[in-house]
């Protein structure tokens, strides 16, 4: 599993072999010229496609950026170093998989002590590789979005359907990722949005086929559904669940300017519910 730069630029021509009747006084052969690297550029790794799985208990519920950074850490292959994750995940008491790392890293996050922070990494660093190694090696996962972040517009009859028009669902463009453009992440200069997490700021997590997400096409009583709880308890009745797999982690410039990194779900199979009656589904769709 290869990381893929969207920067490098192939530049180089293959050397003809020398003849082993070369001149001794002849001009050395021209060294092969190195892949240039935009300094500007960020890298994406795409992993393996999966299938659709039929259990939906295979795809673990994201909750929280901890969780991101476990799964960017453990399917990157070259990721962040240890040290910086405690220093992502010191800030603020959340849990963080399990009680006894939530403590270490929040007593981390409260010692002065560079001596005993030293000491306190040795102990933290097996805990967080098991929490990393765990979410590293699963594939599957879901997530739940609330109406505002899915923003459905009202029916469009003329279309049959609901528009989305989140920008969690426009395209990664490849172009804006290794474009020379400063604050590549943030949404007004991307075009493509990341849920953002309070608990783990440098990590955030997308869609990689969210414009396959642009619209809910239906129509006659199912859409009348649909409208009824859209339009219910203020708009915020409606959820989105969203089952897929981890298909591509991003990580910012290679100058290290842009912390960013970012896990993309692609996404397989979508259910619309009434958050008050979670066990009644109002659609269904596989992609």
């Amino acid at each position: 599993m290869g990381a893929l730069s969207l920067a490098l630029v192939a530049c180089s021509d293959s050397e003809a072999p020398a003849s082993a009747t070369t001149p001794a006084n002849a001009p050395a052969a021209a060294k092969e010229a190195k892949p240039a690297v935009n300094p500007d550029a960020a890298l994406v790794t795409s992993l393996p496609a999966h299938a659709l799985q039929d259990d939906r208990s295979d795809y673990w519920e994201i909750t929280s950026g901890t969780q991101a950074t476990y799964i960017y850490n453990g399917k990157m292959p070259e990721p962040d170093g240890t040290v910086a994750v405690i220093k992502t995940l010191n800030t603020g008491r959340y849990f963080r998989g399990t009680d006894e790392l939530s403590e270490r890293l929040d007593t981390y996050s409260k010692t002065r002590d560079e001596f005993v922070k030293k000491d306190l990494e040795k102990t933290i660093t097996p805990l967080l590789q098991e929490q990393i190694t765990k979410y590293g090696t699963h594939d599957f996962y879901k997530k739940t979005l609330t109406a505002h972040a899915i923003d459905m517009k009202p029916y469009d009859f003329e279309k049959e359907e609901f528009p989305l028009t989140s920008t969690l669902f426009s395209s990664m463009d490849e172009k804006l990722l290794s474009a020379r453009t400063p604050n590549k992440y943030k949404v007004s200069n991307s075009g493509h949005h990341y849920l953002e997490f309070y608990d783990a700021r440098d990590y955030r997590f997308g869609f990689s086929n969210g414009e396959q997400l642009k619209s809910i096409k239906v129509k006659g009583d199912e859409a009348r559904a649909i409208e009824a709880v859209r339009t219910a308890g203020g708009g915020d009745h409606l959820e989105m669940h969203v089952y897929g797999y981890v298909d591509k982690t991003i990580k910012g410039d290679v100058r290290a300017t842009d912390p960013i990194r970012a896990v993309l779900l692609s996404v397989q199979y979508i259910e619309l519910v009434d958050k008050t009656k979670p066990n009644v589904v109002l659609y269904r769709h596989t992609l």
